[in-house]
């Protein structure tokens, strides 16, 4: 299990895509605004605020939990964040661009 107890940072910290690729159970504070977390933060547990009381609580639910789901789950997002899919999205951007700027 990782357990991230950040109060701010990006909107998909590269530590818990390291967690996820790494297939472990990920435990975050909810420092990414509620509007920002889409389909990436479905793997991750959040704790209900900052305390170590509520991350205390997350971490000892996590434990007990079966999280096989949530840990493939979050391989497949982590996949998604392979450098060579990375470079095939910038590479088709570039391209797209190039086409329009041709002359026609």
């Amino acid at each position: 299990m990782v357990v991230i107890p950040a109060r701010f940072g990006g909107t998909f910290s590269i530590i818990v895509l390291e967690a996820l690729a790494a297939g472990v159970p990920v435990v975050s504070t909810p420092f990414v605004d509620e509007r920002y977390r889409d389909d990436h933060w479905k793997p991750v547990y959040l704790t209900a605020g900052y305390s170590p009381g509520d991350i205390a609580t997350t971490v000892s639910a996590v434990l007990g939990a079966d999280h096989a789901g949530r840990v493939a789950f979050g391989r497949n997002v982590a996949a998604d964040f392979d450098w060579s899919r990375i470079g095939r999205r910038i590479e088709g951007v570039y391209e797209r661009v190039l086409a329009r700027a041709r002359p026609g």
